[in-house]
């Protein structure tokens, strides 16, 4: 068949049916219909992938890196895939005069439609999904600058960079829910601005606490007592810091659970920063009874010393005293720093190879005469 008569069969079709009428709408009317349906449905994440690469291309300039578009495609595509559908059903649905003109509600004044509903869903959830993908879209800014404050080591960068993240999304969030309010549900914004102002006195004082930690959350930003990361004492409280956040900050303790302390409570307790510490003090009080002749407890003295000082673990010099006179012993008292962190071994190791140590000295006088009892107590202060 040749280009011309092909032209003139085509020509020559009758689309008047197109414009019949059935169940109050045109057969064009369905067409466009199921259409627009069909690509909502089916269609809409291929096209994402185009406006994704559309949208690599513009942002290219911020994040050079090709092995952060996947973090982007990944937290983009759902929001995205979501307006882009929440915009194709709307347009079909306004392609049909029926059903949905139904009249739902008649009042005096007011009626209300089907289609009017659908109008007021279709402003939310544009606005929920426009929000939705502007969020999304902070979360990677501050992805890649958290990766690039880690590869620097930026301490500074990572300790405020989370929750600075938290406070653009929280006004973020604040804006969607009153432009929700104001567009759909026909709320007068500035007044209700305006009461939350003047009832803004009563909420304060109603969430006294939640302030005060606010306020002390900017307290720790400014004066870095710690960092996430660091191991920290509390009381008797010690954790690894996991996040700093708004109201409290998240420990985790060395059984594995996480700890929620306000952070009132860590700028107004004294607080101890375990991870910025070069040695850690180690007390070891022996109680020796009386009737041990004084040459032989200098000597034992002696051998203590100088098994400390040889100790590649221990930072020189190691006390050694005689503390108190009891009513029935004597005590010494052997203080000595241990090096953090550790050349080798853990911490319980050491101790106990020290402790050992001590013990086999103290031992080879036990023998002597005139020593009685000897009782070795090993605390950590």
């Amino acid at each position: 068949m040749s280009f011309h008569s092909m032209s003139s069969l085509f020509l020559n079709i009758d689309l008047n049916f197109l414009q019949q009428q059935v169940a109050g709408n045109t057969v064009a009317n369905y067409i466009w219909f199921a259409l627009l349906l069909t690509i909502a449905l089916l269609l809409t994440k291929p096209l994402i992938t185009g406006i994704f690469r559309i949208c690599s291309a513009i942002f290219r300039r911020w994040y050079p890196d090709r092995s952060d578009r996947p973090v982007l495609q990944e937290m983009t595509i759902i929001p995205l895939q979501r307006l882009m559908q929440c915009i194709l059903l709307y347009a079909a649905a306004h392609q049909l005069q029926q059903p949905f003109n139904l009249l739902l509600i008649r009042r005096s004044s007011t009626q209300i439609r089907l289609i009017d509903v659908i109008d007021h869903i279709f402003i939310f959830c544009t606005i929920a999904s426009l929000f939705l993908l502007v969020a999304r879209i902070i979360d990677f800014i501050f992805h890649l600058r958290y990766k690039k404050a880690s590869e620097s080591g930026d301490v500074d960068k990572l300790r405020i960079l989370p929750l600075l993240r938290d406070v653009i999304k929280l006004l973020v969030w604040a804006t969607c829910i009153f432009m929700v309010l104001g567009i759909v549900f026909h709320v007068n914004v500035p007044a209700l601005i305006t009461g939350l102002g003047i009832g803004g006195v009563a909420i304060a004082l109603a969430g006294k606490e939640t302030v005060e930690n606010l306020f002390a959350s900017f307290t720790i930003l400014a004066d870095k007592p710690f960092q996430t990361g660091d191991t920290v004492k509390l009381g008797n409280i010690e954790g690894k810091i996991t996040k700093i956040g708004f109201r409290s900050t998240r420990l985790r303790s060395p059984d594995g659970s996480m700890l929620i302390i306000p952070n009132k409570k860590l700028i107004d307790e004294n607080l101890e920063n375990l991870s910025v510490r070069k040695t850690r003090r180690i007390r070891v009080p022996v109680l020796i009874k009386y009737g041990i002749a004084p040459e032989v407890l200098a000597e034992m003295m002696q051998q203590i010393r100088e098994a400390l000082r040889d100790d590649d673990q221990i930072v020189t010099p190691a006390e050694l005293t005689v503390e108190t006179f009891g009513e029935n012993a004597l005590q010494l008292m052997i203080s000595y720093h241990l090096r953090h962190p550790l050349r080798s071994g853990t911490l319980a190791e050491v101790r106990e190879r020290i402790a050992m140590r001590i013990f086999s000295i103290v031992n080879q006088h036990a023998i002597t005469p005139g020593v009685t009892n000897i009782r070795i107590i090993d605390p950590t202060s």
